[in-house]
């Protein structure tokens, strides 16, 4: 057995897919989500910085 799928950790993670053929699949919605995640959190943390510097300016 060259590679195993790990089922215990694919079976339950999306879909249930627990084939090897899906991991670039899995691997790529995990890359998007955490990118999704990423540009969240650098949106929000641009929104506080020009909230802070307009609250700064106008007092």
């Amino acid at each position: 057995m060259p590679h195993d799928p790990r089922p215990a950790r694919t079976a339950s993670f999306i879909f249930g897919r627990s084939d090897s053929r899906y991991r670039p699949l899995l691997n790529q919605e995990e890359r998007d989500r955490l990118h999704i995640w990423a540009m969240i959190v650098a949106l929000s943390s641009s929104a506080a910085g020009t909230t802070l510097l307009l609250a700064a300016f106008l007092n």
